[in-house]
């Protein structure tokens, strides 16, 4: 290397780390991409602040929607350094979370051939297939039951003399393997996804199927005749279906293809029609993952600020719950009725459910009891004869489309006055009203009608509710469980308070490290400690300060940020949640928390939990493998799908609930490791915890 060239390399260096120091990033990537092409034999000096300098600045350019540049710099540090895998994941990593799914695998294994045992970069992957081939995918072809009663409907329609099928949404193409085997000359699918798609080709060619079937990758409403398919078809085969039937836009699709694409005489659809069922239920669970169920914790009122779940908005109006397995199994407060029948073959019925239809159900109760929820699920009729159920008492594929029952959509007054309990007793009618709008399904009000309940008790409720609940704070279902866990509540506070009674500092600090809305904090200030920081995503910014005036806190004793190299005041504790209600530790926690010690923490300071222990168990269980992988080709009825559907297996799982999960334990609970957040920190080296040791 010339002088010249040595001063340039040295001068680029220490810009760099000046910029980075100054938090100047995207000047500090520039510099440190010249030293790196004019040291490249020094990189392992600078890979960890290069690492964290692209990542601030990668961060800052998607913040500021500058996706070109971003790109751009990806393709500069690949260019630079091509072979390290922390550049290839962390560029995976964001791709992912930009919605780019396929590229974001292609980096993120890049990484694992780099380094098979980055487990970072394996874990990501997971995610990245969850998204490509989506777990229910599993499901539903290891549902033998629902394989049979496919292939019968469409062999039968076979026999009536159809000769062209379409086959929407078609996954693995296993449906269009059974208009194959049924002897169906003009074979058509379509599918979006290009991993399915992939997929799909190589199960047609190990089936033999590659010259039969005709595989179209794009939605079935851009298909075109003659550009994609030659003429209109007699018969079309689904399963474009969500728990609660029309979320995966169903009806829409149906009525373009009736249009579109179908014959117009005596057109066919696999399914004809469905029957959709609504049932009131009480069940514990869902109660504590979609309600807040007190009106404050311990030193903190909130009860004039409504705390209202995601769950039950227009934008996500229902989740889904397994109601056979559910933790604490539910009660059924009524016997289920029908809210609706759809006929899929009827395009002036589609018609009509394309541009919005309430549908009202009036329920007997019968049992007293908390009104948790209304549950649906509903019957899929393939044909006149064949039909298959996502009824919660059938052993199947499907789960049940889950409505909480929420202030905003619940309230009856009786005798003048307002009745919020949720508490329904038997006799009573309950009146439901249901919404079809873009294809989802709202629940948009639960009535009940005693017979002395009187017209102005109705208005009344309805005036409590407009009155009560507006402006709510909206959290995710996570976080509503989280804020109903006294238990947790109260051995944090009963450990802090040991914390403060013990301590050598009259002026007590905490960083709270939530990440989400935190009433702790907020306990915590009004138990007299100095000042506070809370750590959390932006969109509860707002929430925690609204929560605290009304508690009539002093805000200048409370910082709020939602990055952990913005905190700036040192504090005596950081409380920290580790372990993501899924189970798994909180992403970059380790590191984060390592960090914090260092920028955050006075030289006394302390970390709580302190000592975090992970305990592990052997179980066998079929279920779990059902949702994992394709079980065998029996399953899906001799046609070879394993095979290549089980190249994107999950064999990490999160979120499984071992009372809910049907298994057999292999082994008696065992500890897998144990680490100390309060380990005396080296200047030369980082803690053990955040290597993994």
């Amino acid at each position: 290397m010339s002088s010249d060239t040595s001063h340039i390399s040295k001068s680029s260096l220490s810009c760099a780390k000046s910029f980075l120091s100054k938090k100047k990033y995207g000047r500090s990537f520039a510099n440190f991409l010249l030293f790196l092409k004019l040291s490249p034999h020094k990189q392992s000096e600078v890979i960890d602040d290069f690492i964290h300098c692209m990542t601030e600045w990668t961060n800052q350019l998607i913040s500021e929607e500058r996706i070109d540049d971003l790109f751009k710099c990806y393709d500069q540090a690949c260019e630079i350094l091509p072979d390290c895998e922390s550049i290839l994941n962390n560029i995976g990593a964001q791709l992912f979370r930009l919605g780019y799914i396929e590229e974001a695998a292609l980096y993120i294994r890049r990484s694992i051939q780099i380094n098979p045992d980055y487990t970072a970069a394996r874990q990501n992957l997971e995610n990245v297939c969850s998204h490509l081939v989506e777990r229910w995918h599993f499901r539903m072809l290891n549902d033998v039951r629902r394989n049979c009663a496919y292939r019968i409907a469409i062999r039968r329609a076979a026999q009536r003399g159809h000769r062209s099928v379409l086959d929407i949404g078609s996954g693995t193409g296993i449906l269009s393997l059974f208009a194959m085997k049924a002897g169906i000359p003009e074979i058509h699918a379509c599918e979006k996804s290009k991993t399915m798609c992939e997929i799909a080709n190589d199960v047609f060619r190990a089936n033999k199927a590659q010259d039969t079937i005709d595989l179209i990758c794009k939605t079935s409403t851009d298909i075109l005749i003659p550009d994609d398919i030659p003429d209109r078809v007699s018969l079309i085969v689904t399963e474009t279906f969500d728990a609660a039937l029309f979320g995966e836009n169903i009806v829409s699709t149906v009525q373009h293809a009736l249009q579109n694409l179908m014959i117009p005489l005596n057109p066919t659809v696999i399914p004809c029609g469905a029957t959709i069922y609504v049932c009131p239920i009480e069940c514990e669970t869902i109660r504590n993952k979609n309600r807040f169920l007190f009106s404050g914790l311990q030193n903190v009122d909130i009860a004039y600020i409504p705390i209202h779940c995601t769950t039950g908005s227009r934008v996500d109006p229902y989740t889904t719950e397994n109601l056979s397995t559910l933790r604490g199994s539910y009660k059924p407060l009524a016997d289920p009725v029908i809210l609706t029948k759809v006929n899929f073959t009827s395009l002036e019925e589609l018609d009509i459910l394309c541009s919005g239809i309430q549908w009202d159900a009036d329920v007997d109760v019968t049992k007293c009891g908390k009104l948790d929820a209304i549950a649906l699920w509903f019957d899929l009729h393939l044909d006149e004869d064949i039909s298959i159920s996502t009824d919660p008492t059938n052993k199947n594929c499907w789960e049940q489309a889950i409505y909480p029952v929420l202030p905003s959509n619940f309230c009856y007054c009786q005798n003048g006055q307002v009745q919020n309990n949720y508490q329904i007793r038997s006799g009573s009618k309950l009146h439901l009203c249901f919404t079809l709008d873009g294809n989802y399904l709202h629940l948009n009000s639960c009535q009940v009608k005693d017979s002395d309940i009187m017209s102005c008790d109705v208005e009344m409720a309805e005036n409590f509710v407009l009155q009560n609940y507006h402006d709510p704070v909206l959290l995710e279902r996570t976080e509503i469980s989280k804020l109903n866990n006294l238990d947790m509540n109260r051995i944090y506070c009963q450990a802090i308070e040991k914390f403060v009674i013990k301590g050598e500092s009259e002026n007590v600090s905490v960083l709270d490290m939530c990440l989400e809305l935190s009433l702790l904090t907020i306990q915590l200030l009004k138990q007299g400690i100095s000042h506070a920081t809370v750590l959390a995503r932006k969109e509860v910014h707002n929430d925690i300060i609204r929560i605290a005036m009304n508690n009539d806190l002093d805000l200048s004793c409370l910082f709020i940020e939602d990055n952990v190299r913005s905190v700036s005041n040192l504090h005596n504790l950081l409380v920290c949640d580790i372990i993501d209600t899924c189970g798994a530790l909180r992403q970059q926690i380790l590191e984060d928390i390592a960090l914090l010690r260092v920028t955050s923490l006075t030289k006394e300071g302390r970390v709580m939990p302190g000592r975090v222990t992970i305990h592990g168990v052997c179980v066998e269980s079929v279920d779990l493998q059902m949702d994992s992988a394709v079980i065998n080709d029996e399953v899906t009825l001799g046609f070879t799908v394993a095979k290549f559907m089980n190249d994107f297996q999950m064999t990490t799982h999160v979120d499984i609930d071992l009372l809910e999960l049907s298994h057999r334990k292999l082994s008696s609970p065992f500890e897998l490791l144990t680490f100390d957040l309060n380990e005396e920190i080296s200047e030369l080296h980082p803690p053990s915890f955040e290597n993994g040791k």
